[in-house]
């Protein structure tokens, strides 16, 4: 709990110093979140999931909702990914990944002698796929990806055979081979080139990692302090409060800072 409060705190720290309209809603999410991580020790969550329609309707709620997200969600960036409830957002992929957990979980623990069948891995599938393919749809190619991982990661420490896991890496070449010929877009083409790449379009493909590495580059030991990161403040750094929060917390409190968040991730 030590390393979940520090996290949270640091999180609440960056939003502080980019924006008190930003830090007042994680504010809100944060207090919200340890009312969740209290008090759920104490209901008999074993017995609920130990139902299969519980499990089973907690997936398929989520995947109405995600649906709902799809079809009635504004495009913002081109992407149809978020509820908007008043000033609050949601983004409903992601209590899918924590609902694909769960179901993953109890279907690969009732069916580990059969784990190697055919049907056992299609049915998985299956549960995979059918949130995925909404994901792409919206389209979200990153989130669909680690949903992905986690459906695959389940494979992996169920006991599968050596050759299935080969079987499906050939797949998996044939498909990538087909996806970037027929299926990704110029864009996303363009962030896998700048992957490989680090000097390739420093203006544009790889501005953002760029600027990030500057922030984290010239935090030296301790930081530059509250408020004081150049990159943050002054907005060479994009998306400082989402997506570069890490390079947004560095600048301003040093490697230290960083090991220490590391560390605390890592407990």
């Amino acid at each position: 709990m030590g390393s979940v409060l520090f996290l949270i705190v640091a999180g609440l720290v960056t939003q502080a110093s980019i924006s008190s309209q930003l830090f007042t809603r994680q504010l809100i999410w944060a207090a919200l979140a340890l009312i969740v991580i209290f008090a759920l020790p104490r209901l008999n969550l074993r017995a609920a999931f130990s139902y299969r329609w519980v499990i089973l309707g907690i997936y398929l709620a989520v995947l109405a909702l995600l649906i709902f997200t799809y079809l009635v969600a504004p495009a913002v960036r081109g992407h149809r990914s978020w509820i908007s409830i008043g000033s609050f957002q949601l983004q409903p992929s992601e209590f899918m990944k924590a609902a694909l957990i769960v179901l993953l979980s109890r279907f690969f623990a009732l069916r580990h002698v059969s784990i190697a069948h055919w049907g056992t891995i299609a049915v998985s599938f299956a549960y995979f796929i059918i949130p995925t393919v909404f994901v792409l749809l919206q389209p979200d190619t990153g989130t669909a990806l680690v949903i992905f991982a986690i459906w695959f990661g389940y494979l992996l420490v169920s006991g599968i055979p050596w050759r299935y896991i080969l079987a499906f890496f050939l797949i998996f070449a044939v498909a990538g081979v087909f996806a970037w010929n027929f299926g990704l877009a110029s864009y996303q083409k363009e962030r896998i080139r700048g992957l490989f790449n680090p000097s390739y379009e420093p203006l544009g493909i790889n501005y953002n990692v760029i600027q990030a590495k500057i922030a984290v580059g010239s935090a030296g030991f301790f930081g530059k302090g509250f408020e004081q990161g150049t990159q943050v403040q002054l907005g060479f750094l994009p998306a400082a409060a989402t997506d570069f929060a890490f390079s947004a917390f560095t600048e301003e409190w040093g490697i230290f800072g960083a090991l220490t968040l590391l560390a605390a991730f890592y407990s």
